[in-house]
């Protein structure tokens, strides 16, 4: 008789443990899911911070035309863009899943463009050619960029599903 009792309650905490199981399994992939989404936004929110940097350049280009260079470093002020586009792009590339990953960062290169080795030429001054920015490789930039967050909402769009 007590052989019976103590087969059946064992076999109640059994159920039990198993709907715990999978309930703490379907909490683990929707808590996935939420990491994912966060992460994704924050790395789309980062690509827009570089699509509003980026005009700054050009903006300074010119200042640096206008005043014949007083008052501007357009050197330094290039550098500065550069630094933050690199931070971000680093912010970006930290913030992407995996599964994603390879997706996105195929509009990193393209036959005559490298995004990073452009972001290190702000850096580094190699951007700037007698005072001026290669409007073709920026243009360049500013495409890839926006391919980029396009990219990336999309896939936001679709992840509430998985929520």
């Amino acid at each position: 008789m007590t052989d019976t009792v103590l087969t059946i309650i064992n076999a109640i905490a059994t159920v039990i443990a198993v709907i715990s199981a999978i309930r703490s399994h379907r909490y683990y992939k929707k808590s996935r899911a939420l990491a994912d989404y966060t992460n994704m936004s924050k790395a789309l929110v980062e690509i827009e911070k570089m699509l509003l940097k980026l005009p700054e350049a050009l903006s300074a280009t010119n200042k640096s035309r206008q005043k014949s260079g007083r008052g501007v470093n357009l050197e330094k002020v290039i550098c500065d863009i550069g630094t933050e586009l690199n931070a971000s792009y680093n912010e970006v590339h930290s913030c992407i899943p995996s599964e994603h990953a390879e997706g996105l960062f195929e509009f990193e290169k393209t036959d005559d463009f490298i995004l990073l080795k452009y972001i290190n030429g702000y850096i580094n001054g190699e951007a700037i050619t007698s005072g001026v920015l290669d409007s073709t490789q920026f243009t360049i930039c500013q495409t890839q960029l926006m391919k980029m967050q396009d990219y990336l909402k999309k896939i936001i769009d679709a992840m509430p599903e998985k929520i």
